[in-house]
């Protein structure tokens, strides 16, 4: 029952799913070593969305106080927005459309006193609130059907990401499954 509770809520649309320009915003609790995230396969279109606490990335999770930290949150803004961890079936030709990446919590006071980040979004969140990547990234792909899977691997590089919990959404598939470092390959086939 439960099962089919999950899947109403997931399969109403694929292409309204697949049409979120937005990060889903995680309001409750997270926590440290696990992420969340969203991925939507509608024909030749592919939708990720991943929220990352940012102890998983960078073993802190306020805006940067020192150089040492600033440059570990550059280095993995780098590394994220170049895309080198999310790998796609060469035959399927995909390529990026979009990447919006967010890092609330993570941003210097505004006194201009440390340097800042600029990304597609930036929101005032106010309070207390643990830092964050946020992360939408969109490919096409020209070929299809030889999308039968994709890999993301954010956990070599960061060992304290120990999970990604990904809810998958195509017109044959509506899952959650959950990737780590022994298991980085979304099977997007039934």
């Amino acid at each position: 029952m439960r099962c089919l509770m999950f899947l109403s809520l997931l399969v109403p649309s694929v292409g309204a799913f697949a049409q979120f320009d937005a990060p889903v915003r995680q309001h409750a609790a997270h926590v440290h070593g696990q992420a969340e995230g969203q991925l939507a396969v509608d024909g030749s279109s592919v939708q990720l969305s991943l929220q990352i606490p940012a102890h998983n990335l960078l073993g802190f999770e306020h805006a940067p106080v020192n150089e040492a930290q600033r440059s570990a949150l550059d280095a993995t803004v780098r590394h994220l927005e170049e895309s080198a961890w999310l790998t796609t079936p060469p035959a399927a030709d995909c390529q990026r459309q979009e990447l919006t990446l967010d890092t609330p919590g993570l941003e210097a006071p505004e006194d201009g006193s440390a340097h800042r980040h600029h990304h597609a979004h930036e929101h005032d969140h106010g309070g207390d609130e643990h830092g964050a990547f946020e992360l939408t990234f969109q490919l096409d792909c020209r070929v299809p059907e030889a999308l039968t899977w994709l890999e993301l691997d954010l956990f070599e590089a960061y060992p304290a990401n120990e999970s990604i919990r990904l809810d998958l959404l195509t017109a044959t598939r509506a899952d959650r499954i959950t990737l780590g470092p022994g298991r980085i390959r979304v099977d997007l086939q039934p």
